[in-house]
């Protein structure tokens, strides 16, 4: 979205949308395996002439959580709906990325209901 933005604009106002714009992900884009965000965010930075800023949150589910998160730390789930700057902003706030899982868990019992019980 950055990219075309920026290929929309014209020249001069370029610096200031970048200046003025962060990308927001969560670390399951950022540390993807054959994914190199870095290299992207360069790449359009040096395409555009500007240099774009970018940030991954820290949120991570851990066990336990409810199986329909635990997929994002196998790798089955991707975002890209908007996760990433939510759970910025809820770091920004002061709040911290375990309190967040656990009120995404805590959603996705309610929603979803309890997680079946593991066998020992």
């Amino acid at each position: 979205v950055l990219a075309l933005a920026l290929a929309l604009a014209p020249p001069s106002l370029r610096p200031a949308m970048a200046a003025g714009t962060a990308l927001g992900t969560t670390a399951w884009v950022a540390d993807e395996a054959g994914s190199d965000l870095a290299l992207l965010l360069r790449r359009i930075g040096e395409r555009w002439g500007v240099e774009p800023l970018a940030f991954a949150a820290d949120l991570r589910f851990d066990d336990p959580c409810h199986p329909a998160l635990a997929a994002y730390e196998c790798g089955y789930v991707k975002e890209g709906v908007g996760a990433g700057g939510l759970a910025l902003l809820w770091q920004l706030s002061g709040r911290t990325a375990p309190a967040l899982a656990r009120l995404c868990d805590q959603a996705c019992a309610t929603l979803l209901g309890p997680p079946p019980p593991t066998v020992r």
